[in-house]
């Protein structure tokens, strides 16, 4: 960009800095983007091969589904393929409003 065009060098640096804040917030925006995409699919990924497993999924089911972190939903997608049950999937993991256990140390 061309510093003649603005009033004083101040206004220059000031519009520098608002292109490079502009340019690192879009590619925050994106990146932010792709992870929810991306959380999206495993949740529709997860409720798909639990539907294909076990038949119709209770609205509990549904709802810890949607309120799991993001960071847990491969490891639910992994423990579907081979729960028994909808109950052994779940076990030892946290319902949305409970308090998680006690921490009791290495195994």
């Amino acid at each position: 960009m061309d510093a003649r065009k603005f009033a004083t060098w101040a206004d220059y640096l000031e519009n520098q800095g608002l292109q490079k804040g502009l340019v690192q917030g879009k590619e925050l925006g994106l990146a932010e983007g792709k992870a929810e995409g991306k959380a999206e699919g495993q949740r529709i990924a997860l409720r798909a091969i639990m539907q294909k497993r076990f038949g119709p999924l209770p609205y509990s089911a549904m709802l810890r589904i949607e309120q799991v972190a993001d960071a847990d939903i491969a490891h639910w997608i992994e423990r579907a393929v081979d729960a028994d049950s909808i109950d052994v999937l779940f076990a030892g993991q946290t319902a949305p409003g409970e308090a998680l256990p006690a921490f009791r140390g290495p195994i």
